[in-house]
């Protein structure tokens, strides 16, 4: 033995050193070539940036050669930087007035309304521009690039691009996955969640009414199929039974507990809840009076009521501390209310008190993938897997992991894989047709949709994504044909009310349109946006009192919402009352000051007297799909400023040949950086307009 440790030792010795010496040289040549990498790529980035600006400004300096012509210089952010100022000289010079126009782009990427304050000056005296047009402020409203990285203010973030680059890519990814369906992955949901009166926001609405349930669907529930035999198809026959039972012993423990499981697996909540509370009654202190409290946890939850459901499982919870399956539901109880840390929390104890339970592993990457840690959720997806490799839940959260990196291959595997598992599996189809529709291969996914619908034909938000793929075709009947079916199947499906109302409202059949409206508010009397899209129709079709009462209970529920009290502003200008024009316009300029606008409107005015003491004339350009009305506001008391609208000119377009048509991307929620189309039309609607103001032609 000392033998063989001894020559063991000195092969050690002999090989320590040179195998050391390998590894560092090895590391410090792969160290060597990263950081090589990185000064290569921000030399890239700084030579791309050059190449860009002197592009730009060989375009400035060849419009300023030309003498006499009619300087216009455009302000702006990124959606001006390099993008519709060079079709609007050609726009304007198109139509031959007998002016020549030269234009100058001074857009920045990145920048705000104060930050081109500070500049504006220098380029007016540089450039000496007979009219200035400013699209900006966006990056004022709580969307800029860097307001949520907590490092942008350092010296190293303001001077490394590629850090910069990264950071901003990361954070603009995490923002579309919380603001925006992109993808299309949100499916329509005819259950509601409660929340207060009044407390609605347009744009809440709006989102709302998208809401995803998809997700919830896909979540395992093994822990309520062992307490709810009503879940299993054997018990089909178990109602009338459990009935004969409970009337021979109405208190018999029991006999309520599966009656209150088979209520709440076939939606029946009101009966389950009765039937939970009555085994509490018989027995408060008793193992079954736990399991109640947990099966009235399930209803709460599902009905919205999610204090309620905290106060039962926390009542639960003290009847078996050591419950992994309580652990879990606070876990998805806390995700829905945004309360990641918590959730992560409850997931995690899920995990310490049964180190086997995949459902809570499925809950983390779901949690992680909420939170954009995209590597943290793909890992405990896998952890799921590795326990249960033939769990389809599984699969499904991986997958659509997937879907939401846009890693298209690896998420049509995975779907398929789930297919395999399972033919019958109708969100698996769902799943892979939302992937071939977000590739735009709209007839496959069609096809998708179309069997998953064939698998469960109940499931109206199937309904909604086959509906999309219509929208997108532009097959209106079919579109309509669907939202009729999804309301047979589901009489109170107030979604599906008000798509009806939007497409009627779209083909301008608006009593068809009045009715839809009004069928979706007798569903939801407390849905402000309803009342203000039902507003939109009278007033289009004339109806003046109708359309102001309205807009008035619109307001009655949501004194906040800007957009209703636009439209009395609007109602009370076309039927020539001044005075309340004016009450409400200032309701809504004090609510848009209020709320994200201050720092815009402030530069816009302080832009405009800059102007005004130079005799330079000033056009204010509205983003691409939003409405003029905010910009107008900021101006109320001063005049000669000339506004663009481009909300209906770019729906329409959008209507007719798609989104990606005119945006390549969506970094402000409703628009995004234009594509060439997108330049040109928005071009050619500023030079129609200052044409006309300004030259009136």
């Amino acid at each position: 033995m000392k033998v063989w440790f001894g020559a063991c030792n000195k092969i050690d010795k002999e090989k320590l050193v040179p195998i050391t010496t390998s590894f560092l040289r090895k590391a410090a040549l792969v160290l060597f070539g990263v950081v090589l990498f990185f000064v290569f790529l921000e030399a890239g980035l700084r030579l791309g940036g050059f190449v860009l600006l002197s592009i730009r400004e060989y375009g400035n300096s060849q419009s300023l050669k030309q003498k006499n012509a009619y300087r216009i210089l455009c302000l702006g952010e990124s959606t001006t930087e390099g993008q519709y100022p060079k079709f609007l000289e050609e726009a304007l010079n198109r139509r031959n007035i007998g002016i020549r126009f030269s234009v100058i782009d001074k857009g920045r990427t990145g920048t705000d309304t104060p930050a081109i304050l500070k500049v504006v000056e220098t380029y007016l005296d540089e450039h000496h521009p007979d009219m200035v047009v400013a699209m900006m402020g966006n990056n004022d409203q709580g969307i800029r690039y860097y307001q949520d990285i907590p490092e942008s203010n350092t010296w190293f973030f303001r001077h490394c691009r590629v850090y910069r680059f990264v950071r901003i890519l990361f954070m603009h990814l995490l923002k579309k996955i919380k603001q925006e369906d992109i993808y299309g992955l949100s499916r329509s949901d005819s259950t509601r969640k409660a929340k207060p009166k009044g407390t609605w926001t347009v744009a809440e609405k709006t989102a709302f009414a998208n809401e995803m349930s998809a997700e919830k669907v896909t979540r395992a529930d093994s822990e309520s199929e062992k307490r709810s035999p009503g879940s299993d198809p054997r018990f089909s026959g178990a109602k009338k039974l459990l009935r004969k039972d409970a009337r021979l012993d109405p208190e018999y423990s029991n006999t309520n507990m599966e009656l209150g499981w088979l209520y709440l697996n076939q939606g029946k909540f009101s009966q389950a809840e009765d039937a939970f509370k009555k085994v509490i009654e018989f027995d408060p202190k008793g193992t079954n009076a736990g399991n109640a409290y947990y099966g009235l946890g399930r209803i709460y939850k599902k009905c919205g009521k999610l204090s309620e459901a905290e106060d039962s499982f926390k009542t639960a919870h003290e009847f078996n501390p050591k419950d992994a399956g309580l652990y879990f539901e606070f876990g998805w109880l806390y995700r829905d209310q945004g309360k990641f840390s918590q959730a992560e929390d409850a997931f995690k104890k899920a995990l310490e008190i049964d180190p086997k339970n995949d459902r809570s592993y499925v809950g983390l990457g779901w949690l992680y993938r909420d939170q954009g840690k995209f590597s943290q959720a793909e890992n405990n997806f896998e952890k799921a897997l590795e326990i249960d490799p033939k769990n389809e839940n599984n699969w499904e959260g991986l997958g659509r992991l997937y879907l939401v990196q846009g890693k298209f291959p690896q998420a049509e595997d995975t779907f398929k894989k789930i297919i395999e598992l399972n033919p019958e599996n109708n969100h698996a189809y769902v799943g892979l047709g939302q992937l071939y529709r977000a590739q735009d291969k709209l007839s496959q996914a069609e096809d998708l949709f179309k069997k998953a619908i064939e698998l469960d034909p109940k499931d109206t938000n199937t309904y909604f994504d086959l509906a999309r793929v219509y929208m997108i075709q532009h097959k209106f009947s079919q579109f309509e044909d669907l939202m009729k079916k999804t309301i047979e199947i589901n009489p109170k499906n107030e979604q599906a009310y008000l798509e009806l109302g939007q497409l009627y409202r779209d083909r301008r059949d608006l009593p068809k349109a009045e009715d839809a409206f009004k069928k979706a508010i007798e569903l939801n009397p407390e849905n402000d946006f309803l009342f203000h899209k039902l507003g939109e129709a009278y007033q289009a079709q004339g109806k003046i009192h109708p359309a102001e009462s309205a807009f008035k209970k619109a307001l009655e529920i949501n004194p906040k919402n800007e957009r209703a009290l636009s439209a009395m502003a609007s109602l009370y200008k076309e039927t020539g009352k001044p005075e309340l024009v004016k009450e409400y316009t200032q309701k809504a300029t004090q609510l848009e000051s209020e709320g994200n606008a201050a720092a815009t409107v402030d530069s816009y005015r302080k832009l405009k007297k800059i102007l005004d003491k130079k005799g330079i004339k000033l056009v204010c350009v509205q983003y691409p799909m939003r409405n003029v009305e905010s910009l107008k506001r900021i101006f109320e008391k001063d005049e000669g400023v000339i506004f663009v609208d481009n909300e209906q000119v770019f729906k329409e377009a959008v209507k007719q040949s798609g989104y990606k048509e005119y945006f390549k991307d969506m970094f402000a929620g409703d628009f995004g950086h234009c594509t060439q189309k997108g330049n040109e039309l928005l071009a050619q609607n500023i030079a129609d307009v200052i044409l006309r103001e300004v030259f009136n032609k």
